[in-house]
């Protein structure tokens, strides 16, 4: 009975030997079998690199999504795009309260009220903008920029609008991204996976 028992556990034992010598080494050698540290990132220590995630979807978003500011004060706002790919056209509509807000205009030697064009979607010829108007008495902001043949569509993120308001009466009001059409060169629309607004709070001044 006792010669039957040993050879079983030879029979599972030496066939393992190799597999835990194996094993042995590595978590000597390497301090272990898998890296620590979170998931998107090498194993700490010198020369460790940070994976990013992979891209998320477009979106078009207005920043600062929240602002305090005394009343009176110049509030500043920016419609910025991200993680945009083969832009061609952009589209933008804001609606504001006009008792509240009114757009500073960018360009006072243009007829009408215009806003400020940022560097996402730099400017190659007269063309590509074909609309930029702020009404205050609507509590409008519509903004349209294309590319032109042979232009080359745009890609990435950054600013594509910013926007001044002189600002009006206490209390909160919000700038409502409501209308963004995006579109690459071939006229097929890029659908946004978030599009968000902003809020402006104005406050009582401070006592001098």
């Amino acid at each position: 009975m006792k010669i039957s028992i040993k050879r079983g556990c030879e029979r599972f034992i030496m066939p393992h030997v190799n597999l835990f010598l194996i094993l042995f080494l590595l978590v000597s050698l390497g301090g272990g079998i898998f890296p620590s540290g979170p998931v998107g990132m090498a194993a700490s220590g010198e020369g460790a690199e940070y994976y990013p995630p992979p891209p998320g979807d477009p979106f078009a978003i207005i920043m600062p999504g929240y602002q305090e500011l005394p009343q009176g004060h110049r509030a500043k706002a920016e419609v910025h795009l991200g993680d945009i790919n083969n832009l061609y056209r952009a589209e933008i509509h804001i609606n504001f309260d006009p008792s509240r807000l009114n757009v500073v205009d960018a360009d006072p030697g243009i007829p009408g009220i215009q806003v400020h064009i940022g560097s996402f979607f730099p400017i190659m010829s007269p063309g590509n903008i074909i609309l930029n108007e702020a009404n205050n008495s609507t509590g409008t902001v519509d903004f349209i920029v294309s590319r032109t043949p042979p232009e080359p569509p745009v890609g990435g993120g950054g600013p594509l609008i910013f926007v001044e308001f002189d600002t009006y009466l206490m209390g909160n009001t919000w700038l409502d991204l409501s209308n963004v059409n995006l579109f690459d060169m071939y006229n097929n629309p890029i659908r946004l996976g978030v599009q968000e607004g902003g809020e402006i709070r104005m406050m009582k001044q401070p006592p001098f």
